[in-house]
C-alpha cells in the first residue's frame, strides 16, 4: 500500500511593488519523503494583472532573479524534485505610465507526480499575488537663480501621470528666506511662462 503524498501548500506574500520579485511558498503538511515534481499554472481567468504585460509570462526565478524554469505558453511551469518548503519568485514589471490601483495575478497549483502517479488535486489549490503601484511622488524643481525684475521658474514633475487630474497647493515663502514678499518679489500673484 502507498503512502499517502502530504498535503502541498503555496502561498504568496500579500502585495509587492511593481517591478519587484514577488515570492511564493510552497510546503507540505508532513515531511515528504519522496521528492515531487510539482507543476504550477501561472495566471487564471478573473486576474486582473494581465500576462506578459503586469508580470514576467516567460520566466520563474529564484531569490536572487536568476530563472528557476522555464514557463510553457499555457502558463504551466514545473518544480523538480521538491521534497521540502522551497520558494519561488515571479517578476513583475513596474508601468510608469499611469497610476493602475492594486492589480493581482495567481499562482494555481496544477499536479504532482513522484515519477510514477500523476496527481490532480481536487480542488486544485491557488494563491494570489497584489501587484501596487510604487509611492506616487511631486517634486518641485526651480531654476538656481533669477536675476532682478525677470522671472524665476519653477518646475513640477510628477513620477508618473495619475489617472485623474490633481489640485496641487503651494506655499510661496518661508521662514528663514532673505527675499521679501512684496517688496522682492510679487506675493500675490503666479504667472505662466508669458507672463499671464
Amino acid at each position: 500500500m502507498e503512502a499517502a503524498v502530504p498535503s502541498i501548500y503555496v502561498f504568496s506574500n500579500s502585495s509587492v511593488i511593481e517591478g519587484a520579485l514577488s515570492r511564493f511558498d510552497v510546503g507540505f503538511s508532513a515531511p515528504q519523503p519522496v521528492p515531487l515534481d510539482i507543476t504550477f499554472r501561472l495566471g487564471a481567468a478573473g486576474d486582473t494583472a494581465l500576462s506578459g504585460d503586469d508580470f514576467d509570462a516567460l520566466q520563474i526565478y529564484d531569490e536572487n532573479g536568476i530563472p528557476l524554469a522555464t514557463v510553457a505558453e499555457n502558463g504551466d511551469f514545473v518544480l523538480a524534485n521538491v521534497s521540502g518548503t522551497t520558494s519561488f519568485y515571479v517578476r513583475t514589471f513596474p508601468d510608469q505610465n499611469h497610476t493602475e490601483g492594486n492589480e493581482f495575478f495567481t499562482v494555481i497549483l496544477a499536479s504532482y507526480t513522484d515519477g510514477v502517479n500523476l496527481v490532480i488535486p481536487d480542488p486544485q489549490q491557488s494563491a494570489r499575488a497584489i501587484i501596487k503601484d510604487p509611492p506616487f511622488e511631486i517634486m518641485v524643481l526651480n531654476n538656481a537663480d533669477v536675476f532682478e525684475g525677470q522671472f524665476s521658474q519653477f518646475d513640477i514633475d510628477l513620477s508618473f501621470p495619475p489617472l485623474v487630474p490633481l489640485d496641487l497647493t503651494f506655499e510661496l515663502g518661508s521662514i528663514g528666506d532673505s527675499a521679501i514678499p512684496g517688496e522682492d518679489y510679487d506675493a500675490t500673484q503666479i504667472f505662466d511662462e508669458n507672463g499671464n
